[in-house]
């Protein structure tokens, strides 16, 4: 709710989305000193970066409200790792396959 009320989607193309989306999904967390966003295209960064803003100020939130809860454990969960950059690869992808189709490409 805080992403979509903060706007952090209104920018964004269908394939940055669903990447940014992915993150939430992906279950390993961070390795401490491995750097997140290494290997990550410069039109993934920024929608990352803004989400863990919001993912920092819902861990704020949540403690201030008495929640028991470890805000760098909290934030470290939503890791890119390679999901987000794949899943946006594989769209961008699945775009050119239709594009074929409908010029009548054989596939």
């Amino acid at each position: 709710v805080e992403l979509i009320f903060g706007g952090i989607f209104n920018d964004l193309s269908v394939e940055q989305c669903v990447a940014l989306l992915s993150v939430m999904t992906f279950d390993e967390r961070n390795k401490g000193d491995d750097d997140q966003l290494k290997g990550l295209k410069s039109y993934l960064t920024k929608p990352f970066l803004k989400f863990q803003d919001v993912a920092w100020s819902v861990a704020k939130a949540c403690i201030s409200c008495k929640i028991e809860l470890d805000e760098d454990e909290f934030v470290d969960k939503f890791n890119p790792g390679m999901k987000m950059q794949e899943i946006s690869h594989l769209l961008q992808c699945l775009y050119l396959v239709q594009h074929f189709k409908l010029l009548s490409f054989k596939i």
